[in-house]
C-alpha cells in the first residue's frame, strides 16, 4: 500500500533540520562525543537506547545539528524520523514498507549528494525494522543512528540481523554535573538538594511547581507500563506486573529474590523473573548482583534493586524515602553505570564479607577490584560509625587496598585505621568528581 508522498514529507519537514537550525540548549557533551565517534569514525549502526523522556530524542537532535555545524554536512543529508508521532500510524503502511517509502521520498524531493546520515526515533514502534537498517546499512545507502526505549526489544531485534553490525550507548536521566549547567549562579550544595527532588528526567528538572512534577513522573510510570510492557509483551496479569513494579519502587536499596516475593504476590518465581526482566529491559529499575568469584554464589545470592531514577521511585513507592539513605545510595548506583559510558570495562556489585557485612558498592575495573563504597546519609552518630566502617575495613584488608569511602549527605572528614584511609565525601562532591 503507498500512501501520499505529500503526506510524508509534511512529516519530514516538521522534524527534520532542513531549513533554519534551532538553538538546542545545553549540550549532553559527553554522549555527543561517544555518538559522534561512533557514526564519523566506525562502520557501525548507533543504537541511543535508555528510558522515555530520559533525553534520547534531544540528544539525537542536538548529534544531527553538531554534524551539521561542526563537519561541514549539509542539512538536506540528514534524515530524521520519529515514529512516536502518531501520524505515521494514521498513513497506514507498518514495518520495511514505510520505510522505504519515507526514504524515497526524502531522495526524490532533496537529492541529496554525499553521504546520509539517517535517524531513526523510537524505531521499536516500526515491526520488522531491522531487515530496512540491515540492507541499507550492507548496501552502505548510509550511516544510521536509531533510539529505542526498550533493550529486550532491541537486542532481540539487532540480534538476528544486526550482530556485530551495531553499537549501543545507554542515556540516563540527568547526572548532577549537567543540572548544575541548567543552574550555572546557584551553589551546588542547593542545587544538590534540589535533585534529591526532582531527579533527573529533563522536564521534571525544569519544572517548579512540585505537583505538576510529581504528575509528569507519574505521566512517565503509566506510559513506560502501558506502552513498554504491557502492550509489546501482552502482559495478561496487569495488575500484579504493577503491584511488582510498586513493590521495587517502593524499596530501593533492598535485597529481592523471587522466593521471597512468591507469597507476596502469589506469582511464581518463573513469573517474577520474567516480570522483573521486562521492567529492568525497560529502564524502569536496576538489578546490582553479589560480587563473587563463584557464578554459583552470584547466582543464588539475592539481588538489590534500584530505580533509574530516584524521584521516580519516590513518586511511585508506597514508602516515605524523602532524607534516606536509600535516596543516596540509588543516586550513586546510578552514577556509578554512568561512568561505564567512558570506561566500559568497569562493573559494580555489592559485596559480603567473610563475616556476611555488607559494603554496598564494590568497583572492578577489567579483573581488579578498584573501590568499595559505603553509602550513608549521616554516620556521625557512634554506633552507626562503627557498622558502616566495619565490613568496608574488613572488604579493603581482604583486597589489599588502602583507601576506602563513605558517601554521605553533608559530612566530610577523613579516619585513619592503621595503614587505610577512609575518606568521608558528601555525595555531591563526589558525583563532580566522578563525573
Amino acid at each position: 500500500m503507498k500512501i501520499d508522498k505529500n503526506d510524508i514529507f509534511n512529516i519530514l519537514e516538521d522534524w527534520n533540520f532542513w531549513g533554519q537550525i534551532p538553538h538546542l540548549g545545553i549540550k549532553r557533551q559527553a554522549y555527543l562525543e561517544k555518538c559522534q565517534a561512533i557514526l564519523t569514525k566506525s562502520n557501525q549502526i548507533l543504537v541511543l537506547t535508555g528510558s522515555r523522556r530520559s533525553g534520547k530524542s534531544f540528544i539525537l537532535k542536538q548529534l544531527i545539528v553538531g554534524l551539521i555545524q561542526g563537519k561541514q554536512l549539509h542539512p538536506h543529508n540528514t534524515l530524521l524520523v520519529n515514529f512516536e508521532d502518531p501520524r505515521w500510524i494514521s498513513l497506514g503502511p507498518d514495518g520495511p514498507d514505510i520505510l522505504q517509502q519515507i526514504y524515497n521520498v526524502y531522495i526524490e524531493r532533496l537529492s541529496p549528494k554525499g553521504p546520509i546520515y539517517i535517524f531513526l526515533d523510537e524505531v521499536q514502534e516500526v515491526e520488522n525494522w531491522e531487515r530496512w537498517v540491515n540492507s541499507v546499512h550492507e548496501l552502505k545507502k548510509a550511516r544510521i543512528c536509531i533510539t529505542g526505549s526498550n533493550a529486550k526489544l532491541l537486542s532481540q531485534d539487532l540480534s538476528t540481523l544486526l550482530t556485530g553490525r551495531s553499537l549501543t550507548v545507554q542515556v540516563f536521566p540527568l547526572s548532577f554535573q549537567e543540572i548544575l549547567l541548567f543552574k550555572p549562579q546557584h551553589e551546588p550544595a542547593t542545587v544538590f538538594d534540589q535533585y534529591l527532588e526532582t531527579g533527573g528526567y529533563p522536564d521534571v528538572v525544569l519544572t517548579e511547581d512540585p505537583h505538576l512534577r510529581k504528575e509528569l513522573l507519574l505521566a512517565y510510570y503509566t506510559d513506560i507500563l502501558e506502552k513498554d510492557l504491557i502492550k509489546r509483551f501482552k502482559i495478561r496479569k496487569q495488575e500484579k506486573l504493577k503491584q511488582l513494579t510498586r513493590y521495587y519502587l517502593s524499596h530501593i536499596g533492598s535485597h529481592i529474590t523471587y522466593r521471597s516475593l512468591e507469597k507476596y504476590l502469589e506469582l511464581t518465581p518463573d513469573t517474577l523473573e520474567h516480570y522483573s526482566g521486562h521492567l529492568e529491559s525497560s529502564y524502569l529499575i536496576k538489578f546490582l548482583s553479589r560480587f563473587s568469584y563463584k557464578l554459583k554464589e552470584i547466582e543464588k545470592s539475592s539481588r538489590k534493586i534500584y530505580a533509574i531514577d530516584h524521584a521516580l521511585a519516590t513518586a511511585i513507592g508506597y514508602r516515605a524515602m524523602d532524607g534516606s539513605s536509600q535516596v543516596l545510595e540509588n543516586i550513586v548506583f546510578v552514577e556509578l553505570l554512568r561512568s561505564k559510558l567512558n570506561n566500559p570495562s568497569l562493573e559494580v556489585y555489592y559485596y559480603w564479607t567473610e563475616q556476611k557485612h555488607e559494603v554496598d558498592f564494590l568497583v572492578k575495573e577489567n579483573e581488579t577490584v578498584r573501590d568499595f563504597i559505603q553509602v550513608c546519609w549521616n554516620p556521625t552518630h557512634p554506633e552507626t560509625m562503627k557498622r558502616e566502617i566495619r565490613s568496608l575495613l574488613q572488604s579493603l584488608k581482604r583486597f589489599q587496598l588502602k583507601t576506602g569511602i563513605v558517601l554521605t549527605y553533608g559530612y566530610e572528614s577523613e579516619l585513619k585505621e592503621g595503614d587505610i584511609l577512609l575518606r568521608f565525601i558528601p555525595v555531591w562532591k563526589w558525583c563532580l568528581k566522578s563525573s
